[in-house]
Order: C-alpha cells, then structure tokens, then sequence
C-alpha cells in the first residue's frame, strides 16, 4: 500500500463529522490531526497510530483518486490562490513537459503580490527570467535535499511531492560568510541585496539553532519586523551569536571567533577607513559565551 499522505488539519476538521465515530474515534481523530501537524507522537501515541490508525486512513487513501497536485501549507494558502496556482500549473506543464514545476510565494498567501514564483527543476541549467508577471527559477536536482528547497516547498502548490528530508550540511563558515554579507547590506543601505541576503541568513541561522525550516509567510514576516527596526544590527548580532552557540560545537566556534577576530585586526591595518567593531564584538561575545 502506499505511502500514507494526510490532508491539513483543516481539511480533517472539515470533514470530522463524517470521520467520527463511523471510521475514527474521538481519541484517534485526535492523533490524526497531530500527525497532520507534523507534531511529534510519543512512542506509545506512535505504536497505537501505526497499530490501529494507518491502516483505516491508508485503506481511505486507496479510495481516493490520485493526487495529482500537493499543496503544501495549506492553512495559510487563500482559498482562491491554490485553485489559482493549480490551474497555473496545468498550462506550466504543456509547456515545460516532463519538469517538476513548483509554486511557492507570496501569491499564494497574500493578496497583494508583485510577481508569481515558479520554481522548474531541470537536469539543464538554465538562466531564471520573467514573463507575464512570472518569475521563473530554474533548480538542479540536486536542490533537493537542502534547507532552502524544503524552505520553499514547505507553503507551495506542485505537481511532485517535495516533501523531502533535509539532507544538507550548513558549515559554520557558511553562517559567517552570511553575517557578514547581511551587515554590509545593512551598513551599505543596499536595498537591492538585503532582503535576499536576509531570507538566506534567517532560513539557515533558524535551521541550525532549532533544526526548524521556516516557510515563506514566516520568513517575510521576520524580514519585515527586521526591516521596521532603526537599527537592526544588535537584532542580527543576537541570531548570529545565538546560532554558532547552539547550532555548533563550541571546541569550533571558539577557534573560528579568534581566527575571525585576529584577521579583522590585521584588516583594519591595512585598510584604515573600514570599521570591523561590529564584527569583532558579535565574535567576543560568543567566545565569553563559549568559556
């Protein structure tokens, strides 16, 4: 039998009525809608679901006709967006034959949007375009498996299932690397960058510290409450410090925070106009953190 897909808890709440108590009782309508929440089951809630749960809603699923289209993050999708984002998807397909097509963005939960996001993925590296109010992005399968594909997927419309385990390795040099370029956004006034910078910084820093993957509502809203503040540096300096503390090993950091302190010490010699102070102080306090 195949893989057991449950629908939202919305949709299970909607059709309770007809679930319980003909198919399910109260106690195992319950354990459903907390599997469709992605909440962990204890061991015992675990054992009972399989036991005496899976096969009745697997049995259900059987009946049903294929799913054709996965939503994903349906309790923040508008209802007319994702019959919107279907239709989409069937002229998306004649014309892009054969390619996993995912929809994902504000499109599908606000109703102000300024473009649609397609997301292709093809064997072909192909340079992303717009058309018609379409923002096309072409990925590699090998995006599968990372922390910014299971970003997208997570509130989406698609012709695949994407749900797929995250799989990808963020290095401590990776979150760096980003601090950096989000505080030069930030300093710089580079509007053109920093939402994009940030979205990056914001999806791999909360995946570290929480093993928690952000979906798209979530991110904008975060990037908004950072965008609003005067000065948002002391902001970001708090969720760097935080996720080298908690999403790596100390021994690691510790070494990495006097190897990054020493070489902007030797920067600023050299090129005497640039300030590194905010650098260097988000990288003392994680080592008075770490002793």
């Amino acid at each position: 039998m195949s893989k057991l897909q449950l629908p939202s808890t919305k949709e299970l709440a909607l059709h309770k009525p007809g679930l319980v108590p003909a198919l399910f009782t109260a106690r195992q309508f319950e354990l459903l809608l907390k599997k469709s929440s992605d909440k962990k089951l204890t061991a015992t809630e675990q054992s009972y679901f399989s036991r005496s749960i899976s096969p009745k809603a697997k049995a259900l699923q059987s009946f049903s006709p294929s799913q054709k289209y996965y939503v994903f993050g349906s309790e923040h999708i508008l209802p007319e967006r994702k019959e919107e984002a279907k239709n989409l998807l069937k002229i998306l397909e004649r014309n892009h034959k054969g390619l996993r097509i995912l929809i994902t963005g504000s499109f599908l939960y606000s109703k102000k949007h300024k473009d649609i996001d397609v997301f292709l993925i093809s064997i072909y590296e192909k340079e992303d375009f717009f058309s018609q109010g379409i923002h096309y992005n072409y990925l590699t399968p090998d995006i599968l498996g990372t922390v910014f594909f299971a970003s997208l997927a997570k509130l989406s419309v698609s012709n695949f299932n994407p749900s797929v385990s995250v799989t990808e390795e963020i290095k401590l040099s990776r979150i760096i690397s980003l601090y950096q370029e989000v505080l030069k956004d930030v300093r710089e006034n580079n509007c053109n960058w920093l939402k994009r910078d940030l979205r990056d910084f914001l999806v791999e820093t909360t995946y570290c510290r929480e093993s928690l993957v952000l979906d798209s509502l979530q991110i904008h809203n975060r990037i908004q409450r950072i965008l609003a503040l005067k000065n948002p540096i002391s902001l970001l300096a708090q969720i760097f410090v935080q996720t080298l503390l908690l999403g790596f090993k100390l021994q690691e950091v510790r070494e990495a925070s006097r190897q990054m302190i020493a070489s902007y010490h030797e920067l600023q010699k050299e090129y005497v106009s640039a300030d590194y102070s905010e650098l260097i102080h988000s990288f003392n306090e994680v080592l008075q953190s770490a002793a």
